[in-house]
Order: structure tokens, then C-alpha cells, then sequence
């Protein structure tokens, strides 16, 4: 995750992503998933920055998921904060948009 983070400082967006795929893929492999909500939101940026925006949405969607299983308010707060201001959207109205494409 700290070499994803790092990446995204450096503006490498490609080394971002697939870092952020290592730790996820392994993290599915071991059945721990540890950290994924940053995974996921460091992986929307980057797809966001690189234009791919399927990817984005998809990352997003994946890190909303992750927040509510755990269900921890506060991290979902936290999380919710950041994303809003840096993706500049509501994160739910963004949520239920997505489902609803997804489902039409």
C-alpha cells in the first residue's frame, strides 16, 4: 500500500495501479483484506488521473464495498470525506448511479 502511495506522489499512475492489483490480488489469495479500502480509493485516483474512467467507477465501487463490510462509521466517514473532495461528487449519489447503470 506505502509503495502505491508513494507512486501517486511521484504522479506515476501506472505503478500505482499495479501495485495497488498486487496487494489486492494477494489479499484475495491469503483471505485477508487488510487495507483494500485504500487499494481501492489509491486505484480510483489513478484511473481517474489516467483517464480510464470504467476503471475508476469500478475502484470506487469496490472501496464502498469494503467500507461497509467492515462497518466501521468512522473509517466510512473518513473515507467518504476524501473521496468527495477529491473526485468531487457525492459518494452515495455516485453509489446509486453506479448500481443503476449497472443494473439497466
Amino acid at each position: 500500500m506505502r509503495l502505491a502511495e508513494a507512486f501517486g506522489m511521484e504522479n506515476d499512475m501506472d505503478n500505482v495501479v499495479k501495485f495497488c492489483k498486487i496487494g489486492i490480488d494477494n489479499g484475495i489469495f491469503r483471505k485477508q483484506y487488510y487495507l483494500f479500502e485504500y487499494y481501492y480509493y489509491f486505484k480510483a485516483l489513478a484511473h481517474f488521473k489516467l483517464e480510464e474512467y470504467r476503471e475508476y467507477e469500478d475502484a470506487l465501487f469496490r472501496c464502498y464495498n469494503v467500507l461497509h463490510m467492515e462497518g466501521i462509521q468512522e473509517k466510512i466517514d473518513h473515507f467518504t470525506e476524501l473521496i468527495e473532495k477529491d473526485f468531487n461528487i457525492n459518494y452515495h449519489m455516485f453509489i446509486m448511479k453506479y448500481l443503476k447503470k449497472e443494473i439497466m
